[in-house]
């Protein structure tokens, strides 16, 4: 199985050659299984909290042994997980980080100071923050 998750959270089978790029440019998000091995690849500045979500919907489904998470283009380094929760939340953790960036960057611009400024990523970052204490707790339905 190889698909693609969208920003609205909609899915579909992976396999056009148009979508080599779309993890990347677009912000999709690939899950491919392997046996009872999953793979997900996200671009964590680009991914939509609908797609991180209907992943973790996914994910669950497929009830998997193990899970990587590449979150960089080319032979970057993947990162394996025994459990899901565990592969969910560092995806979560991947999003908010770079959203935190993002927000960092656009305070440079609009030439605002930065001292007040966190040096860290929050905890609770805005945009995902209950996507995986909710998750825990309807335990994925």
């Amino acid at each position: 199985m190889d698909l693609f998750i969208d920003s609205d959270g909609c899915s579909w089978e992976a396999g056009s050659a148009e979508l080599e790029n779309a993890v990347w440019d677009l912000g999709l998000l690939n899950i491919r299984q392997r046996g009872r091995t999953v793979i997900v690849a996200l671009c964590p500045r680009l991914v939509a909290d609908a797609t991180l979500a209907a992943a973790f919907y996914r994910i669950t489904d497929l009830s998997p042994e193990l899970v990587y998470v590449i979150a960089e283009r080319g032979d970057a380094p993947w990162e394996r997980f025994l459990t899901m929760s565990g592969a969910f939340d560092r995806m979560h953790e991947l999003v908010a980080a770079a959203m935190f960036d993002q927000c960092n960057s656009k305070r440079t611009v609009w030439r605002q100071p930065c001292s007040d400024l966190p040096q860290e990523v929050p905890k609770t970052p805005v945009k995902t923050a209950n996507i995986c204490p909710a998750w825990r707790v309807a335990l994925g339905r």
